[in-house]
């Protein structure tokens, strides 16, 4: 759960923005401005093809709502990868 800002209104939820540009100084709380929720979910599938070496796979679904609903959407992200774990070969000096 989070707040967030309305056109010109900072409160405080994009951290780029001055800091001289928020709403009030004092009385503030966590989540203020609009009400939005944000879930999220993914899965992750890697496959070892020799020791050492993998392919990686993985999925995940963003769902943000928000009392606007012009702010709410849904996304989606799926992504591939390879990834080769070496091993740290220690010296003794």
């Amino acid at each position: 759960r989070t707040g967030e800002d309305k056109d010109s209104l900072n409160w405080g939820s994009n951290i780029l923005l001055a800091n001289e540009d928020r709403v009030q100084d004092y009385g503030n709380e966590i989540a203020q401005g609009i009400d939005t929720k944000i879930n999220t979910i993914g899965i992750d599938v890697s496959y070892q093809l020799k020791p050492g070496f993998f392919i990686d796979l993985f999925y995940q679904h963003r769902s943000k709502t928000s009392a606007l609903p012009e702010y709410g959407r849904d996304d989606n992200y799926l992504g591939t990868g390879i990834r080769w774990n070496l091993g740290r070969r220690w010296q003794q000096f």
